[in-house]
């Protein structure tokens, strides 16, 4: 299907007789912009001086107000909850304990090489212990795990005292039940590890995994049981708090349907198009919300010219009944109505691949889709980018003209297709 635009300047505006009436003034003597015969030209100056939009300027219909839709990084707002969940004294004590003893670790170049032969003594891998740092992800969880799994080891260089004095041991110590509480905290930020992970994904849709994914993992990983300690209760307390607030998953009259949720709407794979996870009245919301934004797409497209393709029947049905048995491609409700019937997908099947394959089926909701879809859900992909060109542009390297930095930057973030 192709199509092409009359003029790239009645998207902001409607011609009747010969006056042009603009869509983005206010009902002030700029509504109606009166010109000889309503011309595409003098029309074409009132948006360049008035509202200085141009031919390339994007039409603010499909801008996504980030400010109102909460645009921000689910990663970053993850772990802000994750570390306010943290500040609880029994485990600040026991964090800053594991800190220690891998500070203590990676500071002695002896107690690391026992350590290792410990580690091949017991059959275990040879792996160096991590340290927490605050700004970096996870790290404490990748601290507490490593920890963990070497206890044995640690506790044996812990014990010799040809290596470790008596004061240094028990400055050391960690007793059963603070290992215990290791294992708590292990399992309390595991889910959270991992959906952190899925999140800063770069070759599928992400946005539209956020929230499903959140009220998932409360559901299934921080839902409160009898027999949990004091540890464990206040953890999923404050940290399900903390996602509720920051993530606004509880839905009230005042609330705003988000890119988020939309793109949640818009994602076929199961859970997120039936929108299983936002409560009754957040769904009759969204979906009034996205099938307004279909009929404005439709309302601007009104003067697009549609080439309709020939078709090519592959049997003798399609031959027999003809063009009878498609849907409407032009109107926004029918389209609306045939994608809500749509099968689900499979987790592992891409969704904008999905789209891609239905645009001729769908062509108005896969503009839709495509713009809130390929919205990243966090901002690693422009970390890595950041990081790839401070490992180019070098002390050796600062001579390089911006468009070579540009293009092995390119080259390295697509070397996969090369």
């Amino acid at each position: 299907m192709s199509f092409r635009y009359k003029s790239w300047v009645w998207q902001y505006g409607k011609r009747q007789g010969d006056k042009a009436f603009c869509d983005l003034c206010d009902d002030n003597s700029n509504k109606v912009f009166c010109c000889a015969g309503g011309s595409t030209g003098s029309f074409g100056r009132h948006l360049k001086l008035i509202h200085n939009i141009s031919r390339n300027t994007q039409n603010p219909r499909y801008v996504i107000n980030s400010s109102k839709d909460d645009l921000t990084c689910a990663a970053h707002t993850l772990q802000l909850a994750v570390n306010n969940s943290l500040k609880y004294d029994k485990i600040d004590n026991l964090i800053q304990l594991c800190s220690k003893i891998v500070c203590h670790f990676k500071h002695s170049n002896l107690a690391s090489q026992y350590l290792k032969d410990k580690q091949d003594q017991l059959g275990l891998p040879t792996e160096k212990l991590i340290q927490s740092c605050k700004t970096r992800w996870n790290s404490i969880y990748m601290m507490l795990d490593r920890l963990y799994k070497n206890r044995c080891p640690i506790s044996n260089v812990l014990a010799d005292r040809s290596l470790t004095t008596a004061a240094m041991a028990h400055k050391f110590e960690v007793t059963e039940h603070q290992w215990t509480d290791v294992e708590t905290l292990i399992k309390l930020l595991k889910p959270l590890q991992i959906m952190t992970t899925v999140f800063c994904g770069e070759k599928y849709c992400s946005i539209s995994m956020v929230r499903p994914l959140i009220n998932a993992v409360i559901e299934k990983h921080l839902k409160h049981n009898v027999s949990d300690d004091e540890i464990t209760e206040h953890f999923k307390t404050t940290v399900i708090r903390e996602l509720s607030d920051r993530f606004k998953l509880l839905w009230c009259p005042s609330s705003v349907v988000s890119a988020r949720q939309i793109a949640s709407f818009l994602d076929p794979h199961p859970r997120f198009k039936d929108l299983e996870h936002e409560t009754v009245d957040a769904r009759e919301n969204i979906r009034t919300r996205v099938k307004h934004l279909i009929k404005e797409i439709a309302e601007i497209n009104c003067d697009v010219q549609i080439e309709t393709p020939v078709t090519k029947h592959h049997g003798a049905l399609e031959f027999l009944f003809g063009d009878e048995v498609n849907c409407n491609t032009a109107d926004y409700d029918i389209q609306y109505q045939h994608y809500l019937a749509e099968p689900q997908l499979k987790f592992d099947f891409d969704a904008l691949e999905w789209w891609k394959t239905r645009a001729s089926k769908y062509p108005l909701i896969v503009a839709l889709a495509t713009k809130y879809l390929g919205i990243p859900a966090t901002s690693v992909s422009s970390e890595r980018c950041f990081s790839t060109a401070g490992n180019i542009v070098t002390a050796k390297r600062s001579c390089l003209a911006p468009e070579t930095v540009n293009m092995l930057i390119f080259l390295h973030q697509n070397k996969q297709l090369l």
